[in-house]
């Protein structure tokens, strides 16, 4: 039996063995917010206290992916450290976790085509295949070539994608085209375009826009849309403008803070190596989050900028925005 919280201790520290000279990755992938601990204080408590019938998932109880769960399922547990500090934690089986909410909406949602679309075989193992994530979009200016940001495509029957505000502000609908793959003969108009009425161009909070597109092609498929913020030690992927990937996860968004300054909630962050590629302005950060049968992918963030030298990226937090994004959606359809 194997729970959460032991097995991301493992993988982020083989992470951070890679980029040891990098203290700002340590800092920002630490699974502790204090009670620091030298490696010469010995140990002298338990490390956990209680136990989990089955393999389950463990969080702070003040995590918002508890509060999605229902409470008759929570175990809680006593988690200790070197100095006999206890924190509570609590878990959930993992047949019993409700993650993005069991809603007819999610059903065909965020299903990754590794294969590509048409099929086809990487030129390297880091390259993203054409129809890999058909959910990815780029906007462009009409009648030129070279895309402004990337956007994702997040409900079919609206035809409504996201990106960030920053990249279409000062735009209006009619100037602008969408592609949702490498074929320049695609290109569909955009005719609705809504930035969030709170956006703050300094600060990039509420950093985001909704699109709504006359057609999409056949074989666009949507990202799913979270119910919940995404755990901390989340497996995350992004696209970086060469169409590499980049692998990010979810760290403690504390840890994310520059000159003790926490970000915004319609902010979060995801951390990569250092000197990693960059996602494209308005990229998606794709979240996985893995069901019996298959692993879907959240749309969990939109990429605005880099920080902590490159190890952190900020992204618009898609979760802050659900209702926004579903009541501009709902007003495009009332429009077509």
């Amino acid at each position: 039996m194997f729970m959460r919280f032991s097995t991301f201790v493992i993988a982020l520290s083989a992470s951070i063995l890679h980029v040891s000279a990098n203290d700002k990755f340590n800092t920002i992938y630490s699974l502790r917010r204090g009670n620091n601990v030298t490696q010469e204080t010995p140990l002298t408590c338990d490390e956990v206290e209680g136990s989990v019938p089955d393999c389950s998932e463990c969080y702070s109880c003040d995590d918002p992916v508890i509060a999605g769960q229902k409470q008759i399922n929570v175990l809680r547990l006593e988690l200790n450290d070197a100095n006999c500090k206890s924190e509570e934690i609590c878990c959930v089986s993992q047949n019993l976790m409700n993650f993005r909410g069991k809603k007819p909406d999610n059903i065909e949602c965020g299903k990754h085509v590794p294969e590509g679309n048409p099929r086809a075989i990487r030129s390297t193992l880091r390259s993203v295949l054409r129809g890999e994530y058909p959910w990815r979009a780029w906007i462009y200016r009409t009648y030129e070539s070279k895309p402004l940001c990337a956007a994702t495509f997040v409900n079919q029957p609206r035809r409504t994608l996201v990106t960030a505000a920053s990249c279409v502000d000062g735009f209006r609908a009619h100037q602008l085209q969408v592609l949702f793959d490498s074929d320049p003969d695609s290109a569909v108009d955009v005719e609705h375009l809504d930035i969030h009425e709170n956006y703050d161009k300094v600060t990039h909070e509420n950093d985001i826009a909704v699109l709504g597109v006359a057609s999409v092609p056949a074989d666009a498929q949507r990202a799913c849309l979270p119910v919940h913020p995404a755990p901390h030690g989340t497996a995350c992927v992004a696209v970086a403008s060469n169409g590499f990937f980049i692998n990010q996860a979810i760290p403690l968004q504390d840890n994310c803070a520059e000159d003790n300054k926490t970000l915004h909630s319609s902010l979060m962050c995801a951390s990569n190596y250092y000197k990693d590629y960059t996602p494209e302005l308005g990229a998606g950060l794709y979240c996985m989050d893995e069901e019996p049968d298959n692993i879907l992918y959240n749309l969990v963030g939109v990429y605005l900028y880099s920080a902590l030298e490159g190890v952190a990226a900020i992204n618009t937090n898609i979760t802050h925005h659900i209702s926004w994004i579903n009541a501009r959606a709902n007003e495009h359809m009332q429009l077509q």
